[in-house]
């Protein structure tokens, strides 16, 4: 008897402005290196910000390119936090669409460079994380200024502590089980993207906050990804590792290549990149000559940069 195949949905958000730029290259990406059944796969898009729609043009091509655009305006209590544009989309996704067993939420910020049918045939449940890039706002343990905070929200949410700890991906501290939101599949896990946003909402709405502060002095910053932690622990023993491959943090790549364990670009299923490919000199600047003479960096480097371009100081 032939295995069962989940069913998958990509989920991504769409709003007017840069994101609209990057959300089309995501989806592209999809489309051309993705080489499973495509009858099992589904790509969604949201647009949950009643002020911030994409433009005609955009409306246009994802008509033609995603399964289906969900315009409602489902982010109506956090406008003014768009971090949690995803996640509200994913709980309403997951609550109106049972018949998908397996839901990958991604940041828009991202692009495939080859084909990750791999990970979705895989069997049983699972929840696919990668740790943080750099600590942040996690805990290195007791001495950590931040690890009383992490302590409040564990016994505020009545979750048991990790006994565990993750290392980060840039730079390799040892903290608290902390992960980045830009790549999280949840296969076989019912709730997971409801549960995820009412911890959230409850953390949002407590006056439980780090010390550490964002720009323009927030003390709310990474609280979804705070959040991300919490929920997965509640969900541990269902916790698979992404390879390093995917979720690659490529603004880093410069000081990453020169690990021993480190990737080759040609290496690479999935880029998290942020704003940097928005800078024109990006790609120059972490790929040798040799690198850019492949095949997904000569298709990645034919549609950057994208717009509005920038030239700040590259991170390294």
């Amino acid at each position: 008897m032939s295995e069962v195949k989940h069913k998958t949905a990509i989920l991504l958000v769409v709003e007017k402005g840069y994101i609209e730029h990057q959300a089309k290259l995501l989806v592209e990406s999809i489309h051309t290196f993705y080489g499973g059944d495509k009858a099992t796969l589904d790509v969604f898009s949201f647009s949950p910000r009643k002020n911030f729609k994409p433009d005609a043009s955009t409306y246009e091509f994802l008509s033609q390119y995603v399964t289906h655009h969900f315009d409602e305006n489902l982010n109506t209590e956090f406008e003014e936090f768009p971090l949690i544009n995803g996640h509200i989309g994913a709980s309403f996704f997951e609550q109106n669409f049972p018949e998908y067993s397996q839901i990958m939420l991604l940041d828009t910020d991202t692009v495939f460079l080859q084909d990750f049918d791999f990970l979705l045939q895989q069997a049983g449940s699972g929840l696919y994380l990668a740790p943080v890039d750099n600590k942040g706002v996690g805990s290195s343990g007791v001495a950590d200024e931040n690890h009383a905070f992490w302590r409040q929200l564990y016994a505020f949410l009545a979750i048991d502590e990790p006994t565990s700890k993750v290392v980060t991906t840039v730079g390799q501290d040892r903290i608290w089980p902390y992960y980045n939101a830009g790549f999280v599949c949840a296969r076989g896990i019912p709730g997971f993207y409801t549960q995820w946003l009412t911890y959230f909402k409850t953390i949002y709405a407590s006056n439980i906050r780090s010390v550490f502060t964002g720009k323009h002095g927030s003390k709310s910053i990474f609280l979804e990804q705070v959040a991300l932690a919490l929920t997965a622990q509640q969900h541990r023993e269902s916790i698979i590792d992404l390879p390093k491959s995917i979720n690659y943090p490529i603004p880093f790549h410069p000081r990453l290549k020169h690990r021993s364990d480190a990737l080759a670009l040609s290496d690479l299923v999935h880029l998290h990149y942020h704003r940097w490919f928005q800078h024109p000199g990006f790609l120059t600047h972490i790929a040798t000559p040799e690198e850019m003479s492949t095949e997904s960096i000569k298709w990645l480097a034919a549609r950057l940069p994208l717009s509005p371009r920038i030239n700040d100081p590259f991170k390294c």
